[in-house]
């Protein structure tokens, strides 16, 4: 009985709401952050598909197939500058496989 006299007392609802609004700025902080890691991932891995498409294009299919697996972002940026001064099509593949292997 006095639970539900404090439950709908006035301060109970200001204190209720007031969290409630403190959860939800905080959701949408988070959101906000995961949705800017995200897009900088598909980004990456968008920017070494062009990569693969202008140096190594024997190679697209497997990327198309491996990038997707690979959601570090510091791994594709490190795989994006490997691919980029990479000397033969040998050495990008192992470094793509790698980097897949990296990830799990």
């Amino acid at each position: 009985m006095l639970d539900d006299f404090l439950r709908q007392s006035s301060i109970y609802q200001d204190i209720l709401e007031e969290g409630r609004a403190e959860g939800r700025v905080e959701g949408e902080r988070k959101g906000r952050t995961e949705g800017r890691i995200e897009g900088s991932i598909l980004t990456s891995q968008e920017t070494l598909l062009a990569l693969f498409d202008e140096r190594f294009p024997r190679l697209n299919k497997v990327a198309q197939k491996l990038l997707p697996v690979i959601k570090k972002l510091e791994v594709l940026q490190r795989l994006t500058i490997e691919i980029a001064v990479a000397k033969d099509e040998k050495e990008a593949r192992e470094r793509l496989l790698e980097a897949a292997i990296q990830d799990e």
